[in-house]
């Protein structure tokens, strides 16, 4: 690579990682391809080339250089807790039976 492509290169790098600090600074992001096409769109939207070696050393850049993380991951899974089985709810006749009992024993 020659000296001028190698400077368009790294101009090219330092607005993506420009553009992806603003996008990651409003939004919290599962994936890093959620992140990769946000970003495309952005780029889209601004003129600006997509060149996935260029995202990439951006992505790199930020990441090692940032003081977040892109991507937050999605909390772990709960382990499934077996738990006995509840008895069948009361109807309204039993309920009242049963407060009536308690109003007789002076609980209620």
């Amino acid at each position: 690579m020659n000296h001028e492509a190698h400077d368009e290169h790294a101009i090219h790098v330092r607005l993506v990682v420009r553009v992806l600090q603003g996008l990651t600074a409003a939004t919290t992001f599962d994936s890093y391809a959620d992140v990769k096409e946000a970003l495309k769109i952005r780029l889209a939207r601004l003129g600006i080339s997509y060149d996935t070696g260029v995202v990439v050393e951006a992505l790199d850049r930020l990441e090692l250089g940032g003081r977040r993380r892109l991507v937050e991951p999605l909390p772990r899974r709960r382990e499934l807790v077996e738990r006995p089985i509840e008895p069948d709810p009361i109807d309204k006749a039993t309920a009242l039976r049963i407060v009536e009992a308690l109003k007789r024993r002076g609980i209620a």
